[in-house]
Formats: structure tokens, sequence, C-alpha cells
């Protein structure tokens, strides 16, 4: 039965989650607020993890994340549960007027819930089913409308199903139906789920600290295979692939307890509760300076002097600045007499930056598959470029790809290929091209980047090179 436009989801876990009093359910959020002391993510909060239990469980556990989005201006919060009672297919998304607390009613932002149906039909359902009794969704919303800027909306979603096809078609229409706005997902989880304490501490620290990986395909693996422990796991991984589209993220796990600890009691049945939170942090740009530059082309140069037989000095970290002992993943480009004459990189290493320029320098003058190794009578005619790497974001939309800004890296289970932006550039590419390139040189057919084992990344690059003479 469809859900009535003006229908309001009244409370079902008030006076027994939390105070049903407004004066004191407030006044007990600000006691755990106010006693949170852990130091605040130096960042945007992307999405936050979050335990559902009673607030004299886990109240102050929720705290520890939610303090921190205290003032925050949104537009929309996506707030993600389990199922805990009804059985359904799928994901369920409220699409009424309002969800109600004690503190008042929460708006429903209508456009956004109903276009999350519209977007994956056979995903999504705009059902009662899952919200009814469910208290996952309802006890974080009274944190929300307490620390919160005034006019957010709420988008309320209950997933019955954690598959990872699931979790990342979540994530997609959720990112989707949101362009342009600004907003927050909230995780709502608790743990372990069991009767054995110490059992409990070592599953929720595996839990979290795999949680803080980011890896949403991996977690759902080990939901699986009950290597962690998270009620909300479907959420959790859902969380991360949203943030992950927003660039680098770091993750900081603000609390955990268990309602062992809570209680005193170490025997008998016990839910762990962690808090976590993903934020967004600015692209780590080197931004080299002149003499920077200058030094590392002059390394790749006496590296590839060095290799095919002239005499070079060896270069020490201690002539290089501290830029230069950063590791980054880059690529090394030769050109003779304006034609490609080697190109080879590093894609992720530990090396610091001046050795990574250096060992890959000899690499592409030499073990280049697809060139002779460069002679001595070739050392004047040849040009050294330098491409630096960004760090990777992954990205699901071929219209966030911007050619001549954007390299591209593509990676299915162990078969990866990549890019530099100027390739697309110099062959005037469109995205749809540059992609299907790109799975091409990494052994894949054209269009395996729209099916979803296919991760797809983007990266920028700070390129420098010497002058053509």
């Amino acid at each position: 039965m469809p859900i009535p436009a003006q229908a309001i989801r009244n409370p079902a876990a008030a006076g027994r989650f939390y105070p049903d009093d407004p004066l004191d359910l407030k006044r007990q959020i600000q006691t755990f607020i106010d006693e949170v002391t852990e130091e605040p993510v130096e960042g945007d909060v992307l999405a936050l993890v979050v335990p559902h239990a009673g607030y004299v469980f886990s109240g102050s556990t929720a705290a520890a994340s939610f303090k921190y989005i205290a003032d925050l201006r949104v537009d929309t919060v996506f707030v993600l549960s389990p199922s805990h009672f009804d059985p359904f297919q799928g994901v369920s998304v409220y699409t009424g007027a309002g969800y109600r607390t004690p503190l008042g009613v929460v708006p429903i932002d209508q456009a956004c819930a109903r276009s999350l149906v519209d977007y994956a039909p056979d995903v999504f359902s705009a059902t009662e089913l899952g919200h009814r009794e469910e208290h996952g969704i309802e006890v974080e919303l009274p944190f929300l409308q307490v620390l919160l800027s005034p006019s957010w909306q709420l988008v309320p979603i209950v997933m019955a199903e954690r598959s990872s096809t699931i979790c990342r078609r979540t994530a997609e229409a959720i990112l989707s139906v949101s362009e342009g706005k600004q907003i927050l997902v909230i995780a709502s989880s608790d743990l372990y789920h069991g009767y054995e304490y110490e059992a409990c501490h070592a599953s929720d620290e595996r839990t979290l600290q795999h949680i803080e990986q980011l890896d949403p395909e991996a977690f759902i693996q080990g939901l699986e295979t009950e290597v962690y422990q998270a009620c909300g796991g479907g959420p959790i991984a859902v969380a991360i692939h949203i943030a992950l589209q927003h660039g680098p993220c770091h993750t900081k796990s603000m609390a955990h307890t268990t309602s062992a600890d809570i209680s005193g009691r170490r025997s008998g049945y016990m839910v762990g509760y962690g808090a976590v939170a993903i934020y967004k942090v600015e692209e780590e740009h080197i931004g080299l300076n002149d003499e920077e530059r200058r030094q590392l082309l002059t390394l790749a140069r006496t590296s590839i002097e060095e290799e095919i037989g002239a005499v070079s000095a060896r270069v020490s970290s201690d002539e290089v600045s501290d830029q230069l002992q950063h590791a980054r993943g880059i690529f090394v480009t030769l050109r003779f007499q304006g034609q490609l004459r080697g190109c080879i990189g590093q894609v992720q290493t530990k090396t610091p930056l001046y050795e990574t320029v250096c060992q890959a320098a000899r690499s592409a003058a030499t073990h280049d598959p697809r060139f002779q190794a460069v002679t001595p009578e070739e050392l004047n005619g040849l040009t050294i470029s330098i491409s630096i790497l960004s760090p990777f974001t992954p990205t699901k939309n071929k219209d966030r790809i911007q050619i001549g800004r954007d390299g591209l890296y593509i990676r299915r289970a162990d078969m990866a290929g990549l890019l530099l932006p100027q390739v697309a550039e110099e062959r005037n590419w469109d995205a749809e091209t540059f992609l299907a390139q790109t799975c091409q040189k990494a052994g894949l057919w054209p269009s395996a980047w729209q099916e979803p084992e296919t991760e797809i990344f983007v990266f920028t690059t700070e390129e420098f090179g010497e002058k053509e003479t």
C-alpha cells in the first residue's frame, strides 16, 4: 500500500530507548555531548557510524560521533538502518511527510525519497515495511534535531538485504538523487551480539579496524564469513561507498564500549557499540618549486646515463628537499625528437619520490617492452617529462571525468590499467572512449567499465619536463 503524502511516522521507541519527555531528552543528549573529550576530526564530516541501542547503553558512544556535526549545515540527512522486525526484499524508503520524535516532526525530503525508487526500482520500494516498529532510525533523530543547524530534511532508509550489489546500488542511487545537495549519511549499527566478553571486544576491534580501511566490498565479505559483526553492516558499506565518491577520505574511531561494560556484568547476552567518523581531507598537492622540479629531471637524466653506461654520481637523501622524500606514484616519459621513446611508472609505492623517479627513468630507458633500449647516441635528442600522481579517487559516474584534467586507473580482480590525463587530451577522446581504452590497457574488454565488478579511479597529475631542443 502506498504511503500517503501527508503521513507522519510516530515514535515507536520513545519511553523505552530514550526519554519521551522533550526536556528530559534534550537534557540527556546535552549531558552526553558535554562529556565527550575526544579531539574533533580535521576535515568535513561525510558520514557517521553510530549505535542504536537504548541511550543508557549506547548514548554516550553515539554522542562521541554526533558532537562533531554540531551546527553543521546540510540539506538532507540519509539515515540508514537494518531491519530488525519486518522481513522484505531490498531496501525500504519512507516517503511520507515526516518522522516524529518527542522533539517534533523531522520533515522528509520527499523529492529525494521518491527519486530513489524511480532511480532503482529493483532495489528500493516506498513502503512502511521496516519503518513501523524500527528503532534504528528513530533513536538517531533526537541527536540530529539538537545538534544540526535548522532546515535539514530526512531520508529514512531501512535495508533488509546487504549484498555487495544492494549496497553498491543503494549508494549509487543516493549519490544520483542528491547531486547538488549538501548531505550527511548516518549508518545506524551496533556491533557484536553474543555471550562472550573477550570475544565481544576482539570482534569489535576487528570490525572497527576494517571500517577504517574503507573497503566496502571486503567488509561485506567479512560480515558474511562472520569475521566482522555489525547488524547495520549494509548501512556501513553504503556510507563508505558514498564517502569515497567525495575524494580522499580519512576515518576516526571516536568511541567504543559494550553493554557488559556499561552494566558491569560480563556474563549473559551482550552487545558492542562503536562510533566512527568518515571525513573528507583536502587532496594533498606536493606543489614542487622550480628547483625541486629541476633536481628531479636531473636525477632522471643521470639515472638513464648511468643505466646505459655513462658515469654519474649517486644522489643521497641528504641532498634532496623534504618534499622529494614523500612517497608518491609517478610516471617518467621519454621522447626522442618529439616521438614517444618510453614510459614507465610506479602507481603505488612507499619509496621516496626522488628514488622512484630514478627507478622509473632507468626502466623507461631500458625496459619498456614497446621499444629497444635507449642508446648513448640518443641522449642528446632525448627529452624527459615527469608526472606526479595525486591520490586515487573512486568513481562510477563518467560525467565526473574531465578530459585533460583526470587520468584513469581501472582495476578488476588482478587486472589493472592506467592512462595519464594527457593521453585522452592528445587523442581528442571523450569520457566513454577514455574509459574503454583504459579497460583495454588493463586487458579487459572495452565495455568492462560499465559493469559493477570493475573499479574505476580518477586522479590528477603535476606534470613538468625538459624543453625539446
